[in-house]
């Protein structure tokens, strides 16, 4: 019997996993750029998505921008976000107000 060992565990069948690295990089740049849409394709979040057809793309896109609406997604539920969808790519943003960034600042 042949026995294989892995470091880590495969996605489970039909589901990607967020990259969480690039989300917190991607929430960085948002607070940075305080106000602006972050132009994101959803394979750039999901990159084990990357050859999925396109209207599952465009459904990951949708329901990733949904959950960001409601404040579902773990990493950006702490911040005010508004977030759409347009065909694949996602478009977020932060909107803290002055209060608010100077608060971060300290």
């Amino acid at each position: 019997m042949s026995i294989k060992f892995v470091h880590c565990l495969p996605p489970r069948g039909g589901r990607d996993e967020m990259d969480y690295d690039r989300a917190n990089e991607l929430l960085d740049e948002m607070l940075a750029n305080n106000g602006m849409w972050a132009e994101v394709p959803i394979t750039h979040l999901y990159p084990t998505a990357e050859n999925a057809p396109q209207d599952r793309l465009r459904s990951r896109a949708r329901n990733f921008a949904d959950r960001i609406r409601h404040s579902t997604v773990p990493i950006f539920s702490d911040y005010p976000c508004e977030a759409v969808s347009r065909g694949t790519k996602v478009y977020i943003r932060t909107n803290l107000n002055k209060r608010q960034l100077k608060e971060m600042e300290l």
